[in-house]
């Protein structure tokens, strides 16, 4: 089983492909045994990278979302992948 944590799911929220395909990560984590922290991330609001405490030895998945421009470079600069 994985470390609560190390693995982050960020999904596009408030919309429902992206919560769906967060819901689609949860089941297919699930079944490994797999504990992830999910972080809805919105059009409407630009989030940086260090308001999502990220402890850089992190699995990031971006489910329908891919953030600002330099959002997603920027958050794989800061964890393992």
């Amino acid at each position: 089983m994985a470390m609560a944590g190390r693995t982050v799911v960020m999904y596009h929220y408030p919309c429902a492909d992206g919560i769906y395909s967060a819901l689609a990560a949860e089941l297919a984590f699930r079944k490994t045994g797999t504990v992830a922290r999910f972080i809805p991330l919105t059009v409407y609001k630009d989030t940086k990278v260090e308001d999502l405490h990220l402890q850089g030895d992190e699995d990031v998945y971006m489910c329908d979302f891919s953030g600002h421009p330099g959002f997603a470079v920027s958050v794989a600069q800061q964890v393992s992948k």
